[in-house]
């Protein structure tokens, strides 16, 4: 039985626009899960919901999450 290996093969312009989409990525979703554990109040008010959501949906529900999510109820 042998195994398939992948290889994936990034150029240095491929590193180069990446590396900052990545960075303000990680960056957002740190900001969102902090703003989430200080917030008293969330929408819905349940903030493992919010946390799943943030998680989860990357990009997307991190960007709910700063719309919809802070709002205080």
């Amino acid at each position: 039985m042998s195994h398939a290996h992948v290889v994936l093969l990034v150029s240095q312009t491929d590193l180069a626009i990446l590396a900052p989409v990545i960075a303000v990525s990680i960056g957002l979703l740190i900001y969102c899960l902090v703003d989430l554990v200080r917030r008293e109040k969330v929408t819905g008010g349940n903030k493992l919901v919010w946390a799943a959501v943030i998680v989860v949906l990357g990009t997307l529900g991190q960007v709910a999450y700063l719309i919809f999510g802070r709002g205080e109820v």
